[in-house]
Parts: C-alpha cells; sequence; structure tokens
C-alpha cells in the first residue's frame, strides 16, 4: 500500500498522515525531510515531535534532508543502520543462523562407565540425527525465505515538497537539473520500495504566483514531482481544513 498525502500549509496533512499510519501498522519510521533554518522552523519541527510523542505510538525518527531516495532503498533492503536497536534474544538470532546453543550433551562432564555410556552412546545417536534434520529443517528455511520479501518497515516521510527545496537550494545554479535527477531517483525509490509507504506533500502551486524565478521553478518542479508520485500511489488524499478526502475514488477517468 502506498498513499500520497498533499494539502495547503496547516490543513492537517501530517495529522492525518501520521493516524493513517497508526491505523495500519503497530510502528512506522517517520522520514523527517526539515531543516531547521531558522526559529520558525525550529518551532515547526518541534511541534511535530511533540505531537508524535504524545500519540502513544512507536514512532522511529529518521532525518534526511536531500538523500530521501538511498535511505527509501535502504530500508526497503533492511540495512538502515540509523534505525534503533530492537533487542532481541541471543538464543532466537542463534537458531535464524542456523546454530544452537550448546546442549548439556555437549558439556564436558566425567567419563561414565557401564550404564551410563550406553545411555550416552544412544543420546549421542539420537543427537546425530537431529542435527541431520535441523539442517534439512534450515535448508527448507532459507529456500522459503528467499522466495519471500523480507519484512520491511511502515515509512511515513513528511514531507516531498521540503525535501525538494533542500535539492533545490542545495544545488545552487545547477539547482534545476538537480532536482530533476533527483526526482528521477526517488521516483523508482517510491516504486520499488516493498512495504507500505505514506508520502506527505504540498499543493504548493495552489497559492499565489510566487515573485521571483526560483520560486517559479520550485512551484512548477513541486507540481510535476506530486504527479509522478501521485501515479504510484494506491491512494491520493487531499486534505482541506482537517477533512481528507481520497481522490483517486472519485478520479474521473478519459
Amino acid at each position: 500500500m502506498k498513499a500520497l498525502v498533499t494539502g495547503g500549509a496547516r490543513s492537517g496533512k501530517s495529522g492525518f498522515a501520521e493516524r493513517l499510519c497508526m491505523s495500519r501498522a503497530p510502528r512506522a519510521c517517520y522520514i523527517a525531510t526539515a531543516q531547521a533554518y531558522d526559529v520558525e522552523m525550529k518551532e515547526r519541527i518541534a511541534l511535530h515531535r511533540l505531537q508524535r510523542e504524545s500519540a502513544g505510538y512507536d514512532w522511529q525518527t529518521l532525518e534526511e534532508a536531500q538523500a530521501l531516495p538511498e535511505l527509501l532503498r535502504r530500508l526497503g533492503g533492511g540495512v538502515e543502520p540509523r534505525l534503533a536497536a530492537q533487542g532481541g534474544n541471543p538464543a532466537d538470532e542463534a537458531s535464524a543462523s542456523g546454530t544452537s546453543a550448546a546442549s548439556p550433551l555437549e558439556q564436558p562432564d566425567a567419563a561414565p562407565t557401564g550404564e551410563g555410556r550406553s545411555v550416552l552412546q544412544t543420546a549421542a545417536q539420537q543427537s546425530v540425527v537431529a542435527e541431520q534434520q535441523r539442517g534439512s529443517d534450515t535448508a527448507n528455511l532459507r529456500a522459503s525465505q528467499a522466495s519471500q520479501p523480507s519484512a520491511v518497515p511502515m515509512v511515513l516521510v513528511d514531507c516531498l515538497t521540503l525535501w525538494l527545496s533542500n535539492v533545490l537550494l542545495a544545488a545552487g545554479e545547477d539547482g534545476e537539473a538537480a532536482s530533476r535527477a533527483a526526482m528521477d531517483a526517488l521516483v523508482i525509490a517510491v516504486k520499488q520500495y516493498p512495504g507500505p509507504l505514506v508520502i506527505v506533500t504540498n499543493e504548493v502551486g495552489d497559492g499565489i504566483v510566487p515573485e521571483y524565478p526560483l520560486g517559479r521553478l520550485y512551484r512548477d518542479l513541486s507540481g510535476m514531482m506530486n504527479q509522478r508520485i501521485a501515479r504510484l500511489c494506491d491512494e491520493v488524499f487531499l486534505v482541506t481544513a482537517g477533512i481528507p478526502v481520497e481522490l483517486k475514488q472519485l478520479e474521473y477517468k478519459l
């Protein structure tokens, strides 16, 4: 399931996107693209953090201002090192790797005699058979895992338009070319992400025409980006005055 959530500033889109994740998974990875350039942005970031913390939900937050496509690829492959460790049972890890903790029969002890030796020999034979069976089971498990997609986290990206502005401004004079290349990479990453994904963006073009060329370029790139991502998503929500409407159900198809 991939969903795009769009709307104007302070429309309630981020809150809705968070609730959407909470209704569909017990935990999620939150990718924050905002950079604290000034006091106002710091306050916005702090507000979003407070909302997440007070929701009583298991969020794992990753901050990524520019390398969003690369981060999605790592998360999709289960190799993102910045995710907080979840803990685990060493015995479970040993079992998953095809090894097991030493059994009492493998512990050093005094040499048995008489009946004890006979019992131990029988146990040893049973252990060999069990080990062979474990080897067969492990091979079957690995074959089964290879044929199934790995579990990947529910991801919330908030938001695409801030990410695009970060890329555009960081590239300077090459901003348009860099932004278009980054958008191409993002489209591929979103399309290939194997897990549930919720993406927040903004309808920048719904406001006034920007006064400066850079602002108009950003508006145009944002609109094109939203269209491309929307085509990849199963659901597209427009949030206005805190009310979400799913647009693909209402889409008029020619």
